[in-house]
């Protein structure tokens, strides 16, 4: 599991193991507690879940584990407050995807092209969230590219900062909706190494939880969302254009399942409710039967 905030209520000794009466902040992650999970108490201390009570069944929140010490051999500590320690499953610490909150970047300019930096504004959904920016957190643009924020200008609400490429390839930030997160250690469990390859592809479990997340959250309400799938024929690729159920009213993301994420105005280009790709760059990669993504508001 994730980690999952868990109160430590009771402990008894039974050398060289502990039982520990555990109760999720969440109770219905409480379930999916299994052997080799790791709790981790409110000092730090480290303790390997031999079995509990009720296995093989579910574990039953206020139930207790029998734990192995992995890193000091003292009984877990008791709560301060409750949900200070936690339960996680090795090699999935620190992967809760860490989308902080989404907004839009308004203008770039280049800052400094020997280092691949650009001067941003931009308004975020969250300003609350964006105050609590700091160097060194990302904001993913619309096309899928990292920028590692260097400078906080404002460091009200993020209004204003200087982003450095993560890959440097001398390409400008896309204007349109974007992502501010703090990245985490482990964040490639979840997605792929960083956010972002050389190539700027997207791992596709990632691009489609950062395109649901942009355009669902971008008003913070998610209304009129068009999220669909088209499969391509013939005639579509005779014509160059395909048909959207409406007119978009903001950005339209758009990608090929099973391959890059394609850039507006660069590989398609949206008038009123049609999607075309005469002379760009989706002319010479789709064929009968590719998929499209496609996603706006």
């Amino acid at each position: 599991m994730l980690p999952e905030s868990v109160t430590v209520f009771a402990v008894t000794d039974a050398l060289p193991y502990y039982n520990a009466q555990l109760v999720f902040s969440d109770s219905s992650k409480a379930p999916y507690l299994a052997v080799d999970d790791v709790l981790r108490d409110r000092l730090g201390n480290e303790y390997r879940v031999t079995t509990y009570v009720g296995h093989p069944g579910n574990f039953a929140n206020f139930q207790y584990a029998t734990l192995e010490f992995i890193t000091t051999e003292t009984p877990p500590a008791l709560f301060s407050s409750p949900g200070d320690a936690f339960v996680y499953t090795p090699g999935q610490e620190d992967v809760r995807p860490a989308v902080r909150t989404v907004g839009i970047i308004n203008t770039q300019t280049l800052e400094s092209g020997s280092l691949y930096t650009y001067r941003i504004t931009a308004g975020w959904f969250d300003a609350v969230e964006a105050g609590m920016a700091q160097v060194g957190d990302h904001i993913l643009d619309r096309s899928g590219k990292v920028f590692s924020v260097v400078d906080v200008v404002d460091a009200v609400d993020l209004g204003e900062a200087v982003v450095q490429e993560v890959h440097k390839e001398g390409i400008a930030p896309f204007l349109g909706q974007a992502s501010l997160y703090r990245p985490t250690p482990n964040f490639g469990f979840y997605q792929g190494n960083e956010l972002e390859d050389p190539e700027r592809t997207i791992v596709q479990n990632r691009d489609f939880f950062i395109a649901d997340k942009l355009l669902s959250n971008s008003s913070g309400t998610g209304a009129g969302l068009v999220s669909y799938q088209v499969s391509l024929t013939y005639q579509d690729i005779v014509n160059r254009y395909i048909a959207l159920p409406s007119i978009p009213e903001t950005t339209v993301s758009v990608d090929i399942i099973g391959g890059l994420p394609q850039r507006d105005q660069v590989d398609y280009v949206v008038n009123g409710s049609q999607l075309g790709w005469n002379g760009l760059g989706m002319q010479d990669l789709l064929q009968v039967g590719d998929v499209l993504r496609i996603i706006y508001a």
